[in-house]
Parts: structure tokens; C-alpha cells; sequence
């Protein structure tokens, strides 16, 4: 049983953490931000990329890294993980694998994207987690279905597209020529052209070429390392 003195202090106790959590509730201003309420008309989802999967099967490629049946199969294996349950009508699963993938083949900044299909940007780390998590299980599985293609049909990440290392160093791929074509600009000279806000600057880019010499050659190498 509890005595006069420790109910009493119980009772401020609880009420102590519930001014707390009242301090610190979020006041939400609207329900709906205003410029998103119009998604379903104006959304990225229904204007683009739709539209791309229907009629435009290159330019849906280039959205997407992927055709529209690839798209369907992949849709059909992560679907029921897609499926979130809420009060407010939830994405579809869908739309959120179109986000994903848009996120992965063009790397736009996150409020572009959210802008762009009308949705508010979450920034939780468990969701990062499970994006960066859901990209390499899409990368290996595209990955395996090219398996039996040829170098030259693949369209996913060839073999010839990759820098590969070897006892001399490292051998380009052909994704630093495909740079240099798509912006007329040489891959060494991209850290002064100001184009876009990913490119690296000079000093990242000459720490990691002496990464790259150290890490995969010999030099600094262990007798009895693996190799």
C-alpha cells in the first residue's frame, strides 16, 4: 500500500510529465499543407510518370532504370511491404516504389521529389535505413535477371560500365565517358563547371583518387593479408 506521501508524489510526478509532453507537442498549422492538397490532379505520379509508363517507354526507362514489365515485377514482389495502413488515404504501392526509384536513378535532392508528387518529406532515420536497404535488394535483383544477357545487351550496370581494379590500378569504365558525353565536359574537369549541386569539389575528388590507389593495389599490403 501506498502511503499519503508517495501517492501524493506519484500524482505530481504524472502531472510533472504531462505538462512535459504537452510543452512539447508539435502545434500543427494545417492538417494538409495547402500546396500538396491538389495531388492527385497535379502529382508527379499521375502527370509523368504514368503517362512515361503508357505511352513513353524510353523515357520511362530513363526514369526508372527499368521497362514497365521489369517495373510490374518488381511492384508485384515488394507490394505487400508497400502497403501502409492509415486514417488518411495512404500512397499506393505503387507510387511509393516510383518515388524510390526516382530517388535512386536521378538523385534529385529529397524536396524536389516531394515537390514534385505533391508529399511531405520524411525524415526519419529508420526511413533512410530502409531505403538504403530496399536499393541494394533492387540492385542485386535487377542485377540477377541480366545474368544470362551478354555484356553488350545488358542495360543494367554492364560489366564494362563499372571502374574495375587490377595489379596496375584501376581500369575505367565506360560511365566516365558516358558523363563526359551527356555534358560535353571531361570527368576531370567537372569540379569547375558549377554544373548542379552533387558534383564534388577538387580537394574530395584528389583525396579519393589516392583512396583508390592505396585501397586497391598493393601498396600498404600485409604479408598474410587475403586478398
Amino acid at each position: 500500500m501506498l502511503t499519503g506521501v508517495e501517492l501524493k508524489l506519484k500524482i505530481l510526478l504524472l502531472l510533472r510529465l504531462k505538462k512535459k509532453a504537452e510543452l512539447n507537442k508539435i502545434k500543427r498549422r494545417w492538417g494538409v499543407r495547402p500546396v500538396i492538397q491538389n495531388r492527385k490532379k497535379c502529382g508527379e505520379f499521375l502527370t509523368s510518370f504514368l503517362k512515361y509508363k503508357i505511352v513513353d517507354h524510353e523515357w520511362f526507362f530513363l526514369y526508372t532504370r527499368m521497362n514497365p514489365s521489369q517495373f510490374d515485377e518488381v511492384l508485384a514482389l515488394v507490394g505487400p511491404v508497400l502497403q501502409k495502413r492509415s486514417h488518411r488515404e495512404p500512397l499506393s504501392p505503387s507510387q511509393r516504389l516510383a518515388i524510390t526509384l526516382r530517388y535512386q536513378s536521378q538523385g534529385d535532392p529529397l524536396f524536389c521529389i516531394a515537390s514534385g508528387y505533391k508529399r511531405t518529406i520524411s525524415t526519419k532515420p529508420s526511413s533512410v535505413d530502409n531505403v538504403i536497404k530496399a536499393t541494394v535488394c533492387l540492385h542485386k535483383f535487377i542485377k540477377q535477371k541480366e545474368y544470362s544477357l551478354p555484356d553488350a545487351k545488358r542495360k543494367y550496370c554492364p560489366q564494362s560500365l563499372c571502374d574495375k581494379d587490377s595489379d596496375n590500378g584501376v581500369i575505367e569504365g565506360e560511365w566516365r565517358r558516358e558523363v563526359g558525353n551527356q555534358f560535353n565536359i571531361l570527368l576531370e574537369e567537372t569540379e569547375c563547371t558549377g554544373r548542379g549541386g552533387h558534383n564534388p569539389g577538387k580537394d574530395p575528388l584528389a583525396m579519393r583518387e589516392k583512396l583508390v590507389q592505396y585501397l586497391i593495389s598493393s601498396a600498404g599490403s600485409l604479408a598474410g593479408q587475403v586478398n
